[in-house]
């Protein structure tokens, strides 16, 4: 995973910070200082990429409200969460039941209206059509640039009425960008069924963009705009502009931000510590070759099935999603549907890569209990429960699935982890 997101995300986060500036101010920010130091041992014990980027953004902001500009901490933490890399992986794995959802909901409603629609999963099919409600159509992209437009019309609406809205008008406006692009996302769904617009189609991406600036965008602008009417009183005074020219940095602090980047390099540069992966044990299926991979992963292969195994050791560690790690190989995943197969609930998706078609299964374990939830299997371990890992079962043949999910399931033992 890289330190920062995608360079456009990443641009236009950068402009949004610099807009939002508002006033000049040359005293250390001491409020931010404790973040820094804090991140630091963090990054120092634990130099995962994440970490990394989360001290690479506070060590910035620090030094510009030091010496530029002192702003809400809300914004430079919205602002921070896009794009990092951490915002886009996010999106896509815990996307699952939204995507779902609104597959759900676009041919409920095209059925509503006369259409003959055959739902499966993420898959809708109309006139033997086939339409994939992949991770575009969630606006990944979008559903980022949509925060980043609510927070450049905030910052500058309290410029002009030179009023700060209070946490709670805040909280709810973010809460609503999440609606709007949901909405607006139902709403391309079903136009692109309807005109038949597959991905490589000119009007697929026009569509996004339409319903992103008519159902999110324009109620944005106009709901802010609001609620700066609805409190016209001023609290403290905002200044508009920054005075760049005046801005000046004494040696001493220049010292100070010299020694605090070269620290920050030095634990950009600090190599991930091998002795922290960790492994599953288990009776492997009888005629399944066993073999360790890097980052915690173990293959079994015979001559019809593929299986990983790959650990979780920390509910708030990122876990090698499937539909990451297939569509970084090179495989397109057609449909994707959550379900039961053997008694348990797992993500089943059909992937095809040229004319090689794969069917493949994927769930969370902790040895006992199967789940397909994220937010389930991390709970159970934040509450003192054991480490879950990812089990991922890939079979060329539909028939073989379920058979190879229930032989893996009976001859798995009680998990547990051993360093390596």
């Amino acid at each position: 995973m890289a330190i920062f997101s995608e360079p456009l995300t990443f641009a236009a986060g950068g402009v949004v910070l610099v807009a939002s500036l508002t006033r000049q101010r040359r005293p250390i920010s001491w409020r931010l200082t404790g973040f820094v130091v804090l991140v630091s041992v963090w990054a120092w014990l634990v130099p995962m990429q994440t970490i990394k980027f989360l001290l690479v953004f506070l060590t910035l902001l620090w030094i510009v409200e030091s010496s530029i500009s002192r702003q809400r901490l809300w914004l430079w933490a919205v602002i921070g969460i896009v794009i990092s890399p951490l915002f886009r992986y996010l999106s896509e794995v815990f996307s699952f039941p939204i995507r779902l959802q609104i597959s759900y909901w676009a041919g409920y409603l095209l059925k509503l209206i006369g259409y003959q629609v055959k739902i499966s999963g993420n898959l809708l099919t109309l006139d033997g059509h086939d339409f994939s409600v992949d991770a575009a159509c969630i606006g990944l992209h979008l559903l980022g640039f949509s925060y980043l437009a609510g927070v450049f019309l905030i910052s500058q609406a309290s410029k002009k009425h030179n009023y700060r809205l209070p946490w709670g008008a805040i909280l709810a406006l973010l809460m609503l960008i999440l609606g709007l692009n949901i909405a607006a996302n139902l709403v391309r769904i079903i136009v692109l069924v309807l005109g038949g617009w597959p991905p490589e189609h000119p009007l697929h991406e026009l569509a996004g963009l339409v319903c992103v600036l008519v159902y999110v965008w324009l109620p944005l602008a106009l709901i802010i705009k609001g609620f700066y009417h609805l409190h016209p009183s001023p609290s403290t005074s905002l200044s508009s502009t920054i005075s760049w020219g005046k801005i000046s940095i004494s040696w001493k602090k220049g010292l100070v931000y010299i020694g605090s980047l070269s620290w920050v390099i030095y634990l950009l540069w600090k190599p991930y510590s091998a002795s922290s992966v960790f492994y599953p044990t288990f009776s492997a299926p009888v005629g399944y070759t066993h073999t360790p991979l890097q980052h915690g992963i173990t293959q079994l292969r015979n001559s019809t099935s593929l299986i990983y195994l790959k650990s979780i050791p920390s509910f708030y560690s990122v876990e090698h999603s499937p539909y990451i790690c297939w569509r970084g190989s090179g495989y397109k995943i057609i449909m994707i549907k959550e379900t039961n197969i053997a008694g348990i609930r797992c993500y089943e998706a059909k992937m095809t890569k040229g004319q090689n078609v794969l069917y493949s299964a994927w769930w969370f374990s902790d040895g006992d209990t199967h789940t397909s939830s994220q937010l389930d299997f991390r709970w159970r371990m934040l509450s003192g429960g054991r480490a879950f890992y990812l089990i991922n079962v890939t079979v060329s043949n539909p028939r073989h699935l379920p058979s190879t999910i229930k032989q893996m399931l009976d001859t798995q033992q009680h998990q547990a982890f051993v360093k390596r």
